[in-house]
């Protein structure tokens, strides 16, 4: 020991260094809080009028579209409190698509249903906070207004730390959110409202300006036909339809992609006017419930299926990389994981911490899902892809790559 010690080298810690830190950003010359207004009216409802929210984000600077949120005002119906089923902002939505110099780089179907669904993954301090800034006052009064602040938060875009430059055409970033309908974000019933419109709808986002030496740079970069590339991980949903009272299912999930990080599932069954697919994930059978999932060949668990909630609670931290940790938790008891809490994920990354690293499916092969032992209750499943995009900004536009 003491002769491996003596062979490595002293280094000042950091401590002792008595200087500033080398550091500086002095390049950036300006940051504005911009506002960005939508396309077409102000009052959008999915029951009358327009319910598709459009933004064209276009700046001379660079968009952090990880700091972009949407503020809106939610004005409830003449007749009832309005109670929503969740507490989070995305309840509203349940499809966000993302264009740049119009390639489709993102369409999140579902959305409302997913955001919920890793909503329910955060610590609950973190969940606390993003409700505060939406639905977490309580009941809203019969033709009363409350301000809502969304941040897309799935979207892979907005989860990247490059900054969007203004090479984007005259299109610019475009972002279409889908209204839900109120059956599907609210409470129904006796004095429950079904009426709702979301009016002063804004896009609030971070803009640099850089010096015109490195803005330059990237100018000459792009019109040499050299790409931008940005590295996102972005999400595919499918929703599948179960046989009634069927206790096991098998669902394949054909798309166009090449690397799968992971594999979320969600079971739903009979809506009503306390329960729809946004705020029940439900369970089965706890000690007996199975399920596998298999790209081409390759079975992930190997050998055994996963048998049992402790399993899968096991395959869901392991797969989030949180079950070593001792500050990221998850907010969720085994009673609410055995009955509207249950999320299955497999993780089919062979290095989580390495880029393009998810299991190659680009030669075709099919994602294939089962499960066994549930109840009769089951009647839909979603299962969600998380997989690697590759985007590049070049001077004629925008290309997605899948790896």
């Amino acid at each position: 020991m003491e002769s491996i010690l003596a062979s490595t080298e002293d280094h000042l810690v950091s401590n002792l260094a008595f200087k500033l830190p080398q550091n500086s950003a002095s390049y950036v010359t300006d940051k504005q809080q911009a506002t960005y207004f939508p396309q077409g009216g102000d009052v959008y409802s999915p029951l009358s009028g327009q319910r598709v929210i459009r933004f064209s984000l276009s700046s001379s600077g660079y968009l952090d579209l990880s700091s972009l949120v949407f503020t809106m005002d939610f004005r409830n119906g003449p007749l009832g409190a309005c109670t929503t089923l969740v507490n989070g902002g995305h309840c509203l939505f349940t499809r966000v698509r993302v264009l740049i110099s119009g390639t489709e780089v993102e369409n999140l179907e579902y959305h409302n249903v997913v955001a919920e669904m890793f909503h329910r993954l955060l610590p609950q301090e973190k969940q606390n906070n993003v409700e505060l800034m939406a639905f977490g006052g309580g009941p809203i009064a019969a033709g009363a207004t409350r301000q809502i602040i969304f941040r897309p938060s799935i979207l892979g875009i907005a989860n990247q730390p490059l900054w969007i430059p203004p090479f984007m055409g005259h299109q610019g970033c475009v972002i279409e959110m889908h209204c839900a309908n109120p059956e599907q974000c609210m409470q129904s019933g006796a004095g429950q409202s079904q009426i709702y419109s979301l009016s002063n709808v804004r896009a609030l986002c971070d803009v640099y300006t850089l010096d015109a030496a490195l803005n330059n740079t990237y100018a000459s970069h792009v019109l040499a036909g050299k790409p931008l590339v940005f590295a996102l991980k972005s999400l595919i949903t499918t929703s599948f339809q179960l046989q009634p009272g069927t206790p096991s299912f098998d669902v394949n999930v054909a798309r166009s992609i090449s690397r799968c990080n992971s594999v979320f599932v969600t079971l739903h069954g009979e809506p009503g006017a306390l329960v729809q697919d946004v705020n029940t994930f439900i369970s089965a059978n706890p000690e007996e419930i199975q399920g596998r999932v298999q790209i081409g060949s390759k079975q992930w668990p190997d050998g055994q299926p996963v048998t049992g909630l402790a399993a899968f609670w096991y395959r869901l931290v392991t797969g989030l990389g949180v079950f070593h940790s001792a500050s990221h938790t998850l907010a969720i008891t085994r009673a609410q994981y055995a009955a509207s809490h249950f999320i299955w994920c497999t993780d089919t990354e062979k290095v989580p911490v390495a880029t393009g690293s998810g299991y190659a499916v680009n030669k075709g092969e099919l994602i294939t899902v089962s499960m066994k032992n549930l109840a009769a209750t089951h009647q839909r499943a979603l299962v969600t892809i998380h997989h690697d995009v590759t985007m590049e900004l070049r001077d004629t536009g925008c290309d997605v790559l899948v790896f």
